[in-house]
């Protein structure tokens, strides 16, 4: 009963709006209507002039113009459904082991997608790991002063155990 009443009073409201709307439509039209009259009144014999000499041409204007503005009215809504159609990117930061891994969440319709940067950053210095011959690792790693630091053959095994991980931490927490 109480869903009804409530029901009842949205579709009284909805519908107020609405004839709120038609009324000041109807009124703006009818405004419009007095003042393009008078106007066309005063200019009608030039202004039907004009059309005819347009009808009337060799390659019509106005059909150009129609075809002109089909194809922008063609092109505007493509480019609405393109855009809508896009997937949304969000870009997070995962921290595992010592690596902070940038990671970049793509979601269109109800998938998700998780993909890693290249390389890591390092959590105890801040900086991005990077490939120096045959290692990966952070840059104080080859001064010494970090253990991030892997075989290059070996990273591609972290990197893939990183990405499980983190794939497995953000599909738990939505």
């Amino acid at each position: 009963m109480q869903r009804m009443i409530r029901f009842k009073k949205w579709f009284l409201q909805r519908l107020k709006k609405a004839f709120e709307s038609l009324e000041s439509t109807i009124f703006s039209l009818l405004w419009t209507s007095l003042i393009l009259s008078s106007v066309s009144s005063v200019f009608s014999e030039k202004v039907r002039n004009f059309f005819f000499k347009i009808l009337n041409t060799a390659t019509p204007i106005w059909a150009i113009i129609i075809v002109v503005l089909f194809f922008l009215y063609i092109y505007s809504r493509a480019d609405k459904s393109h855009a809508s159609n896009t997937p949304e990117t969000k870009i997070e930061y995962h921290a595992n082991d010592g690596r902070k891994w940038e990671t970049h969440l793509k979601s269109q319709g109800g998938s998700l997608s998780v993909s890693l940067e290249e390389y890591p950053w390092c959590l105890e210095h801040g900086l991005r790991f990077y490939f120096h011959q045959p290692s990966v690792g952070c840059p104080k790693y080859f001064e010494g002063h970090c253990t991030q630091g892997f075989l290059f053959k070996d990273f591609e095994h972290v990197r893939k155990k990183d990405k499980s991980y983190i794939d497995k931490k953000i599909r738990d927490n939505q």
